[in-house]
């Protein structure tokens, strides 16, 4: 007697079915417009994807953005680095001071594990949880978790990466970039064509969402490595030196 919530198969095989052979052919054909996404991008990115940081907070980040990259996801990569970058700096922030308070004091009374972390790392979330980037970015280099020159380019790609994409800024997305433009019209005399003038691309939103897709492929993969490498560096800071090992051959010096 079969199961009552059973249904009974259809009759013939699965793939007789039309639904299912249109359901293959669409999914073959995605596989197949990301063959050329993962041979460019899967040789410079394999260390980084297949080397963590050992670091659960952060590590789940990296491998998606990595993902992105190999299916030719640019706009989800940029906006996903976005985020991957103020949570490091934040995570860190709180991570150290975490660190800092257990280590000023040895002898607190023993606690069970949760009141540990809610006692060492509570100031770390009250203190940096609700910054902006930018504060973060200063505060991190405070710490010296970050170097001069790090809190510098972190701040303009803040503006240009961070602010444009998450307010969708097409001043601050595209800056002065322009194509050149000419346009069709009807006259007295049938068709005529205009003379073509430099159109900034910001300005005219015929055809952003393509220029946004070319700019994200561009950029994403430099912007993902760069921060990356800034992730790895801090792992030593707040971890040790002991902890390249963890890193493999990628740790920035």
């Amino acid at each position: 007697m079969s199961h009552p919530l059973h249904e009974p198969d259809p009759p013939g095989q699965p793939e007789d079915d039309p639904q299912i052979r249109q359901m293959v052919d669409e999914v073959n054909e995605i596989l197949r417009s990301t063959h050329e996404h993962l041979q460019k991008h899967y040789p410079p990115f394999r260390e980084i994807y297949r080397n963590g940081y050992n670091w659960p907070e952060i590590d789940p980040l990296r491998w998606e953005i990595c993902r992105c990259l190999f299916f030719g996801l640019f706009q989800a990569a940029m906006t996903l680095t976005n985020h991957f970058l103020e949570n490091l700096l934040k995570t860190a922030l709180i991570t150290k001071t975490g660190i800092e308070k257990s280590e000023s004091e040895p002898d607190q009374p023993r606690l069970n594990v949760i009141e540990h972390f809610k006692q060492n790392y509570g100031p770390g979330y009250a203190e940096y949880d609700r910054l902006y980037l930018g504060d973060i970015i200063n505060r991190a280099f405070e710490a010296e978790l970050i170097t001069e020159e790090q809190k510098d380019q972190l701040l303009i790609l803040k503006d240009i990466f961070r602010n444009a994409w998450s307010h969708s800024n097409r001043k601050k997305m595209f800056g002065e970039s322009f194509i050149p433009m000419s346009a069709l019209h009807w006259g007295d005399e049938g068709i005529q064509v205009e003379a073509k003038e430099n159109v900034e691309i910001a300005d005219f939103i015929i055809g952003q969402g393509l220029f946004q897709v070319q700019f994200a492929e561009y950029h994403a993969p430099k912007y993902f490595k760069y921060v990356d490498g800034i992730a790895r560096q801090i792992c030593v800071k707040l971890f040790g030196e002991d902890y390249k090992s963890e890193l493999g051959s990628l740790e920035r010096d």
